[in-house]
């Protein structure tokens, strides 16, 4: 192993030379992988392949308490390697990306869409897979066999249930045994209803889309929708802004969500925001 040190907040850089496999830790005691900085040379799908590959470590809680929830629904592209590269700068700032090949996993497995999960996977962003749940009205049977496609093809963390109905009592088992059968396969789920739900919705999965709309939501629907209950519950999407908010209005989100997507662009999700950025820049000193 060659070792240099870079000052990043008592944060120290490794650089290490592997044949074949990825090291779950390179890390010294007691410090954990809060980023790693990219591979080089490496061909995905070849084995026992000289590559370097670099991480950073850290013994501090270096994690911002507001990440992103990007839905990124266009095909590969450059925007998912703009991704990745602003993941490595802006290290503390926790990522989530939904993919949606073709209004879930597709008829068949993609190498193109492997190759590029693989590469924000490898730079620390946790990816989840579309699924429409039309309100409720799917059978679980068919949302369990998307599951398992995106695991099996993928590789994802988790899965994000749209169309979630949270507005009319009756459902909460529906998603919660959805939600049951993802952690049995080792996923979580995040689930869209796109606004405020019935209180008893909010454990029936791991984290819910308490808005989905253009324009901002306010600070008062946002206490609200998330029915006293802890942040890491929640997250919204914001689509059609303009401008984005002032630190201060971002920091006073964290009481609410733990999750955002804040963009100028549409509501198709095809394009990454033009200020995203410095929309990351602003997560990264949320307090």
């Amino acid at each position: 192993m060659i070792g240099r040190i870079r000052l990043i907040l008592v944060t120290s850089v490794l650089m290490i030379m592997v044949i074949g496999v990825i090291p779950a830790s390179g890390c010294p005691a007691g410090q954990q992988v809060v980023a790693d900085n990219g591979i080089l040379n490496y061909n995905i799908g070849r084995s026992c392949v000289p590559y370097l590959y670099y991480i950073t470590c850290s013994s501090l809680n270096t994690s911002s308490p507001v990440g992103l929830i990007v839905p990124l629904y266009e095909y590969p592209s450059a925007d998912w390697a703009t991704l990745a590269s602003l993941k490595q700068e802006y290290f503390v700032v926790p990522i989530i990306v939904i993919i949606n090949p073709d209004s879930g996993a597709g008829a068949s497995y993609d190498p193109t869409y492997a190759a590029y999960v693989r590469m924000l996977q490898m730079s620390n962003i946790v990816v989840y897979g579309y699924v429409a749940t039309g309100y409720g009205k799917v059978a679980s049977g068919y949302v369990e066999a998307s599951m398992i496609q995106y695991s099996d093809w993928y590789h994802v963390g988790g899965i994000f249930l749209d169309e979630m109905q949270g507005g009319m009592l009756g459902y909460q088992a529906y998603y919660g045994n959805l939600t049951a059968y993802a952690h049995s396969i080792g996923l979580k789920t995040i689930a869209n209803p796109g606004t405020s739900v019935i209180c008893s919705y909010i454990h029936t999965v791991d984290s819910l889309t308490i808005d989905e709309s253009q324009g901002l939501p306010t600070l008062s629907f946002l206490s609200t929708a998330s029915c006293g209950d802890t942040a890491s519950n929640f997250n919204f999407i914001s689509y059609g802004v303009g401008a984005l908010p002032s630190q201060t209005w971002l920091d006073s989100t964290a009481q609410y969500v733990s999750y955002v997507w804040i963009t100028d662009q549409t509501a198709t999700y095809n394009n990454l925001p033009s200020y995203l950025t410095q929309e990351m820049s602003l997560l990264a000193q949320t307090p």
